[in-house]
């Protein structure tokens, strides 16, 4: 992993008291353990502050806890800088100091300006080589690193069965053996980076009728348990830290609310710890997409309750709506405080509060020999 620059390197003199007091809080301590931090943290944190972390932006709102390709059009050593002014400004002109995700899509070489691009996926799938692979996706993930992202919403696992699919060309082919190899060696790559991985989309996107994306669903459960099932759980195996639910249904139930696949399956059955992450604008595609309801205070109890945790991208369902539905008690602050807990301890995991900044001389690698 490249070398990181802790908090009390740069901008100021080491940990910022935030409670004017004195004393560092244990979840400031890094040789205290990660779920004693996590607790300690969220035990201070208001509603609004456990909601602003499950919510996105793409610009630098100080007001969420994940922001997206805010990073992609500058240059390398540039990215850097701003990354560690937008930490900067989250550990400091925020009341308890919590770093931010910041993510963008690394498929098959990190979206961002002088990246290096690598052949798509299904090329890579194409030379059944396991650890070439694995050496492509560990130079994304350190040319996406050094630039201060830390989640990319990659792979693509979700398999191609009709090339009618309008992304076949992201997948790894239609193949679940080989496709769960290449997850495994693409997703290990990255959390040995200190990246979070995010497979996707959950589940069995690209199998609508006529090869259509992101369409109604109905396969059988034995397909998809014989089928995509494997792969994501190979991804998982190897690390990863969020999934991303998909855009479509299946029997008639939006993947972005459904509770069967989100929890039962994904946590209970997978073994899954990290976050959920929707597809962009899934959670409000369950009112104009699915019309399941057309309430936002429903939708965010369906979603959220079903094991969907960050809304991306912005907070239109998991902004005040999310907040008036726990006020109001539509959702128990347990719940809230479960999908909270996954957000947190995977920044943890990811050493982001304790080396929250990266070296702008590190950016050399991109694109690099």
């Amino acid at each position: 992993m490249p070398s990181s620059i802790k908090r009390s390197d740069i901008y100021h003199g080491g940990w910022i008291d935030h409670d004017k007091d004195g004393v560092m809080a244990p979840f400031e301590d890094p040789g205290k353990p990660i779920d004693d931090r996590v607790e300690d943290l969220l035990s201070r944190m208001t509603i609004e502050e456990k909601v602003a972390q499950l919510r996105s932006a793409m610009t630098d709102s100080l007001d969420v806890g994940n922001l997206s390709v805010v990073l992609r059009n500058t240059e390398p050593a540039e990215s850097a800088v701003k990354a560690n002014e937008i930490q900067r400004r989250f550990l400091e002109e925020t009341r308890l100091g919590i770093p931010v995700i910041i993510h963008d899509e690394c498929l098959h070489g990190c979206v961002a300006k002088h990246s290096t691009v690598f052949p798509q996926s299904i090329a890579l799938a194409a030379t059944w080589d396991v650890d070439l692979m694995y050496r492509v996706a560990k130079a994304i993930a350190r040319e996406t690193r050094v630039r201060g992202i830390r989640q990319c919403l990659s792979p693509v696992v979700n398999l191609s069965f009709d090339a009618r699919a309008g992304r076949t060309e992201e997948t790894y082919g239609e193949d679940p053996y080989l496709a769960s190899q290449m997850a495994y060696a693409y997703v290990k790559a990255l959390r040995e980076e200190g990246i979070v991985a995010t497979p996707k989309h959950y589940i069995m996107n690209f199998v609508g009728d006529g090869g259509r994306d992101s369409a109604e669903i109905h396969m059988s459960e034995r397909f998809i348990r014989e089928t995509e099932l494997p792969v994501f759980k190979a991804a998982i195996k190897a690390g990863a830290l969020s999934v991303m639910a998909a855009y479509n249904s299946i029997d008639g139930v939006p993947c972005s609310m459904n509770k069967y696949w989100l929890t039962e399956v994904l946590r209970w059955e997978l073994g899954f710890e990290g976050f959920v992450v929707s597809d962009y604008g899934s959670v409000t595609g369950i009112i104009n997409r699915h019309y399941i309801t057309d309430n936002p205070e429903e939708t965010a109890k369906l979603s959220l309750e079903a094991g969907l945790d960050v809304e991306f991208p912005g907070f239109s369902i998991y902004g005040e709506p999310l907040v008036r539905a726990i006020k109001k008690g539509l959702i128990s602050e347990a719940a809230l405080n479960e999908a909270v807990r996954r957000v947190l301890k995977s920044k943890f995991l990811i050493g982001l509060f304790d080396s929250p900044y990266v070296d702008p001389e590190e950016t050399k690698v991109v694109d690099s020999e």
